[in-house]
């Protein structure tokens, strides 16, 4: 039996119609589609068992973004392992209450030659702005840049990735 046969037996059994069969991908020999929802209804003299969103027929799209995120946890393999951590890529210097108070910190960064990166934050409810030097490519990068500042007077730099 083939495979597209196969697929329509299964199509016929989970109740679903010919309209639901997905175009065969050219060349790949590999189904896509995006499956089409089917309503859960619960017999008369049944109650619902599950309440926490697993019927949910949107819990499955995925999105670049998810994918993404996912890659920087799992590994791709079967079965997914989680993935190595990935080195440090930015130093940061200070939590600053203001854009003004930062100001002297990314100055003197940009006076020292090193990237300047900003995050904005909450702290106890309100905003921060915190100032890493980074991204750096490299480990070498990241550790001449930790003894500059470290000589410029920033002793408590903290590794972020």
């Amino acid at each position: 039996m083939g495979r597209r046969a196969g697929l329509c037996i299964f199509l016929a059994i989970a109740g679903l119609g010919a309209s639901s069969l997905p175009a065969l991908a050219k060349g790949a020999g590999v189904f896509e589609a995006t499956p089409r929802s089917v309503p859960v209804r619960v017999p008369s003299g049944y109650r619902a068992v599950w309440q926490d969103d697993r019927l949910n027929p949107h819990r499955g799209p995925r999105t670049a973004q998810g994918d993404a995120q996912m890659a920087g946890v799992w590994t791709d393999q079967v079965p997914m392992r989680l993935a190595p951590p990935t080195a440090p890529r930015f130093l940061c210097l200070g939590i600053y209450d203001t854009s003004e108070a930062a100001r002297p910190t990314v100055r003197l960064l940009r006076d020292m030659g090193l990237p300047v990166s900003r995050g904005i934050g909450r702290r106890g409810g309100r905003p921060v702005e915190v100032i890493y030097a980074g991204p750096f490519d490299d480990p070498g990068a990241l550790s001449r840049a930790e003894a500059r500042l470290a000589h410029a007077g920033f002793h408590d730099l903290e590794y972020r990735k």
